[in-house]
């Protein structure tokens, strides 16, 4: 959790409380088989991390990336972009393997490098 907490801080400059520590932690125990994702170290160090949020369903897994964090001291390396590599390359292989769509998500496309690594879609809204 640490790692998050403090890669969270350099990448964003937001501390968070002790509360939303807890809470994280206790979000990150519950949904556990529900998350895979790497960490990136430079000399033994962590400089970057990339979570994604994935559910298995019989036709397809759906993927939503939580949000990345690292070390802006190694920005000019491409660290959050070698691990979402990573991490769209394990889930595409998991989906091979289960002979299933690929459902990825980043989110909003608020930040440009989104746009390099996926095709956006709209998004309608069933009501019953």
């Amino acid at each position: 959790m640490n790692i998050y907490i403090d890669l969270y801080l350099k990448r964003w400059n937001y501390r968070h409380s002790e509360e939303q520590k807890k809470h994280l932690i206790e979000i990150y125990t519950e949904l556990r088989e529900h998350i895979f994702g790497n960490v990136l170290l430079i000399n033994g160090k962590p400089c970057a991390y990339d979570f994604v949020l994935w559910a298995d369903s019989p036709k397809w897994i759906s993927f939503d990336a939580i949000n990345g964090g690292y070390d802006p001291e190694y920005v000019h390396l491409s660290v959050g972009s070698i691990l979402m590599w990573v991490n769209i390359q394990e889930a595409k292989a998991l989906c091979q393997q289960g002979d299933k769509t690929m459902r990825y998500s980043l989110g909003n496309p608020t930040f440009e490098y989104k746009n390099r690594w996926c095709e956006t879609l709209s998004l309608g809204k069933v009501l019953f």
